[in-house]
């Protein structure tokens, strides 16, 4: 269980090496520091639907990375 879990935190570093630097901060901000996406603009100083759009493409290339493009 201990090599899954291993196995798994590497495949998401790797996987999250693979997205843009806005991509990478706004999921930081709104998983990692719960900041919602208003507030995670703000701090990043852009709008709300950017940093809905940058999330959005972050996920969908976490989940690519993870799962695979035909999963």
């Amino acid at each position: 269980q201990r090599l899954e879990e291993e196995e798994l935190w590497a495949k998401l570093n790797a996987a999250w090496q693979t997205l843009t630097a806005r991509e990478a901060q706004v999921l930081y901000l709104t998983l990692w520091r719960n900041l919602t996406q208003k507030q995670a603009g703000q701090e990043l100083g852009i709008v709300q639907p950017r940093v809905c759009a940058a999330s959005k493409q972050g996920i969908a290339r976490l989940r690519r990375v993870m799962i695979g493009s035909d999963g």
